[in-house]
């Protein structure tokens, strides 16, 4: 019911005669406080990736990826001292990366860029949301057999809604997830670790984001939203 909450929320928050009308208006003023510090958090982390990138890709030359994943992804929905979930909702993965080796011993660098589905359901509402993706791993990998290697990469990342909407079942009624009276910030930045299994040029990885940020358009704190995924996948290095 969590989804559905916040979308009729959403809904009635627009209208200028909604029942939230004054309560929203007393938010603005921290909404846009909290909307700078996480956009200087963006830059910052952003600022880290361009320089993490131009040092290492000065010492090594890059081995590329693709990989194409199937996603899990919820979203945790927290009002006063309520958190709930929803349910998962299925979607799809779509990514690249560079390694940079970081001396001889198997570490590296792997900055990326993903399209990534995320969002969720419950039994009145479905959310789904369109990312871009920008991770920025620091990783391992070691052989243990002919051919054989496994590795792990964890690191944080940025992400952009480019698109997504939360329609309420049994009924024509959509909301739009972004945009001038959206849901939902665009911006998202959280954490991420995966792990896989290689067989010469092929892998097979899973991994999971968790998403720091609060990414309800009129958060506070007292009621946020953050993202979350699974993923499933395979994958190609060139």
């Amino acid at each position: 019911m969590i989804l559905s909450f916040y979308c009729i929320f959403v809904m009635l928050q627009n209208s200028p005669e909604g029942l939230f009308h004054d309560k929203i208006a007393c938010f603005n003023k921290e909404m846009n406080l909290k909307q700078n510090r996480e956009m200087k958090k963006l830059f910052l982390a952003a600022t880290l990736v361009l320089a993490s990138i131009g040092i290492v890709s000065a010492q090594s030359r890059p081995t590329f990826r693709l990989d194409a994943n199937f996603v899990g992804s919820n979203m945790t929905t927290k009002i006063g001292s309520v958190s709930a979930t929803g349910s998962m909702l299925a979607g799809f993965r779509v990514g690249g990366a560079a390694e940079f080796a970081i001396g001889q011993d198997g570490f590296y660098i792997a900055p990326g860029v993903a399209y990534t589905m995320k969002g969720a359901k419950d039994d009145a509402a479905r959310s789904r949301l369109h990312y871009l993706q920008v991770p920025i791993n620091a990783g391992f990998r070691a052989s243990f057999a002919q051919d054989m290697t496994v590795s792990l990469e964890v690191g944080p990342y940025l992400a952009y809604g480019v698109a997504g909407n939360t329609t309420l079942k049994n009924s024509d009624l959509s909301v739009d997830a972004f945009g001038d009276k959206g849901a939902l910030k665009r911006f998202d930045m959280g954490l991420g670790i995966a792990a896989a299994l290689g067989y010469q040029r092929y892998y097979f990885q899973v991994g999971y984001d968790h998403g720091i940020l609060n990414v309800a358009q009129k958060g506070s704190s007292d009621f946020s939203i953050r993202n979350y995924d699974f993923f499933v996948g395979v994958g190609v290095r060139f």
